[in-house]
């Protein structure tokens, strides 16, 4: 109890705090992020806590189906927990001069190279919706005897992302086994990345027999320009007329 008068500047000889304390209780809404600010208002007066509290980091706990064709475009689902609002998962225009649209939380698929998802669908906090990309054109761990890749999902809200475990993983199957070859620095069709591709596509092809007969060569001769970084089979054709344009030069001299 506090009696006198009103003078601010006269402290008080003793003071007892209340017991219990006064407590404000505040249920956070749907949110994202680990550092966020509380501000407390009282008669008009703002009090700032910064970084005083955060959202948990989103954990995936399951994704069905676990496995899909390397050519993507399957659906998965992914089920765990504080995967955010549906807020965040909406294209919003991230740059106004080149007119791009992203969502400020997404849906990340990894093996050698990471892509994002061809689209998330939000369910709730705790399920999304995943449409897996294809996996990318670059050199891959290649298990040649299952043919299939490892990939990991992420589900990235703001700035946290799950924790990598097996309950994130997801495989790629039917991978053809010349993902195995390096690309990364072919240079044209003699180079060693065409030869191992191309080792690998015909003794794919004759192994699931493909119904290509005659047709396995040119099928894999194509496949393999556009792996190992050809523009198209037109490329090395007019290799081929260049070296018989000049053997037909030297015939002309001799002559």
């Amino acid at each position: 109890m506090v009696s006198g008068t009103n003078n601010a500047d006269t402290l008080c000889a003793d003071w007892v705090p209340p017991n219990p304390i006064p407590a404000i209780v505040c249920i956070a809404p749907p949110g994202v992020g680990s550092f966020q600010d509380l501000t407390v208002y009282w008669h008009g007066v703002a009090t700032v806590q910064s970084h005083s509290y955060g959202y948990n980091a989103p954990a995936i706990l399951s994704v069905s189906p676990n496995s899909v064709d390397y050519h993507g475009m399957t659906t998965v689902t992914i089920l765990g927990r504080n995967f955010g609002p549906q807020q965040q998962y909406q294209k919003v225009l991230a740059s106004r001069y080149k007119f791009t649209w992203q969502a400020p939380s997404q849906v990340l698929v990894s093996t050698r190279k990471q892509l994002p998802c061809q689209s998330v669908t939000w369910v709730s906090d705790s399920k999304l919706l995943c449409q897996v990309p294809p996996m990318p054109l670059v050199r891959q761990n290649v298990n040649t005897q299952e043919r299939s890749v490892k990939a990991t999902l992420t589900v990235q809200v703001s700035n946290q992302r799950n924790r990598i475990s097996l309950s994130a993983s997801l495989l790629y199957t039917n991978v053809p086994s010349f993902y195995s070859c390096n690309n990364e620095r072919a240079t044209g069709a003699s180079s060693d990345c065409f030869k191992c591709c191309r080792n690998f596509c015909i003794s794919d092809a004759l192994s699931t027999g493909a119904p290509q007969q005659g047709y396995i060569y040119s099928s894999c001769d194509k496949t393999c320009y556009s792996y190992c970084s050809q523009s198209s089979p037109a490329r090395p054709i007019l290799r081929r007329l260049l070296q018989v344009y000049s053997k037909l030069r030297e015939l002309q001299k001799r002559l």
